[in-house]
């Protein structure tokens, strides 16, 4: 596959679609991708992919609906990012966006099961310290609670102490 085609919105059912929704055949390609006014959009799997608004901001979606991205919750969507490490995420969406706001799909993990809020407390080490003081409500709601494992509970408490002496740090 060419590289240019990171600049395509989806890759549904064999059909390359425009950033419009529109189904274009091989010759026409090239010349929706050159004269696209969206920004390329990060594929997250098969048929979801993300990306970047022109006034700021992010959507997620498939063929032609996608849905934004404009508060904290809202990122539940873009969860399964954190089944990946954070670097490999990086990566990817750093192609597109050097302030993608993962602390939001952190924030959304630890907001949903057991499972999401074990895979988000393993990235709260590696986001830039200035963003983490949104994650200590719902990391102090799963060190207090009992449905939990231990172990999570624990991890939760300490990245919270963290996130807490590092705020107390800043002048």
């Amino acid at each position: 596959m060419p590289d240019f085609v990171h600049g395509l919105n989806l890759f549904v059912d064999g059909e390359y679609l425009t950033d419009h929704g529109r189904a274009c055949d091989q010759d026409d390609m090239e010349w929706a991708l050159t004269t696209s006014e969206n920004p390329p959009a990060v594929h997250l799997g098969d048929r979801l992919a993300m990306r970047r608004l022109a006034g700021g901001g992010w959507e997620v979606g498939h063929d032609a609906q996608w849905w934004p991205l404009s508060q904290p919750r809202d990122y539940w969507r873009v969860v399964m990012l954190l089944e990946k490490p954070i670097s490999d995420v990086v990566v990817t969406v750093g192609r597109f966006d050097d302030d993608f706001p993962y602390v939001n799909v952190v924030y959304s993990g630890l907001l949903m099961s057991h499972n999401w809020a074990r895979l988000a407390v393993v990235w709260v080490p590696e986001l830039p310290s200035a963003r983490q003081e949104i994650l200590l409500l719902p990391l102090a709601n799963i060190e207090n609670d009992r449905a939990f494992d231990q172990h999570l509970r624990h991890t939760a408490r300490k990245m919270r102490r963290i996130i807490e002496r590092s705020a107390e740090q800043k002048p």
